[in-house]
């Protein structure tokens, strides 16, 4: 049944991976499940020599394509570590949170000051040298840093919301696959939800507010690039929640640093990124991140309802 269940998940057809969600009856289901997903085969650790003071994982597909050699190019006379995933390409059981887990501990013994994470399909703004100059000073004890200039998927603010029985009848209204997933939503009583207002004006954010969303808190999403300190990761050893499956597993980690530890701040620092250029963004990754959203509710729906309701 597993195998089975493995096919429709990881199809490439939005149709066989809602399937998916059929065979799954309560959250709990959904929950045993991510937790049993095998680990992808062994992962290549590549290291490049370089200054300690500041270490740079990477999670990348093969340490040799262009998007890890301009990484290279960006971080240039830092130690970096790369997490190379063996089979060279995105394999299914590939998990973003725990390859990110292995090279965060392995960073620790150079005894860095400072720890940084980076998807490989990241692009130079700034010179890095100017991160490194306010890291170098910087005597923070701060469990996150976050870039004060956000990019499209890094330091972004988000806000945590309820979606209003509106925003519901209006999914279902529109048809077609958004009608699709908030069926999934519903049957598992998936309702918080997280929402970017970025790019709309004072106005509109009040009309979404009054009509489609009850906010529960605001956040910075460190999405593609954080800065962590060592000594959280030491204590708490796995820094990414590692039952998601490539989805909501930074947005879970910036909630929990920016609303319930509220122990984060900020550098001068501008870098770009790429969406999605080595897991995709289309449709069947939208389908298959249901199964992240169903558990990000799963674990945090009981916190929202007891602090803000």
């Amino acid at each position: 049944m597993d195998n089975y269940l493995y096919d429709l998940l990881f199809s490439k057809d939005v149709n066989e991976i809602l399937k998916f969600y059929d065979n799954m009856q309560t959250p709990i289901d959904v929950v045993k499940f991510l937790k049993n997903i095998p680990d992808e085969p062994k992962r290549n650790i590549l290291t490049v020599e370089g200054d300690t003071d500041i270490v740079i994982v990477v999670p990348t597909l093969d340490f040799n394509r262009n998007y890890a050699k301009h990484c290279r190019q960006i971080f240039k006379g830092q130690q970096m570590i790369f997490l190379e995933s063996k089979d060279k390409i995105p394999h299914k059981f590939f998990n973003y949170g725990k390859t990110l887990n292995i090279g965060l501990n392995y960073a620790l013994r150079y005894k860095p000051k400072w720890v940084i994470f980076c998807s490989d399909d990241v692009y130079k703004i700034d010179e890095f040298k100017k991160l490194k100059y306010q890291l170098q000073s910087n005597e923070s004890n701060c469990d996150m840093l976050f870039t004060r200039k956000p990019h499209v998927y890094h330091s972004v603010p988000l806000q945590v919301c309820y979606n209003t029985d509106l925003l519901k009848r209006y999914h279902k209204f529109k048809g077609g696959l958004i009608k699709k997933h908030q069926d999934i939503m519903d049957k598992f009583n998936s309702e918080l939800a997280v929402v970017s207002f970025n790019g709309l004006n004072l106005l509109q954010i009040s009309i979404y507010k009054s009509l489609f969303f009850k906010t529960m808190g605001s956040f910075y999403n460190c999405g593609s690039f954080g800065i962590l300190n060592p000594s959280f990761i030491k204590k708490r050893k796995k820094i990414f929640d590692e039952t998601y499956l490539n989805g909501y597993d930074d947005i879970d980690l910036s909630i929990d640093i920016c609303i319930k530890r509220k122990n984060y701040s900020f550098v001068d620092f501008k870098l770009g990124d790429f969406i999605g250029k080595t897991l995709g963004t289309g449709p069947e990754r939208k389908s298959r991140d249901l199964i992240n959203y169903i558990y990000f509710n799963y674990k945090n729906q009981k916190y929202f309802d007891e602090k803000y309701t």
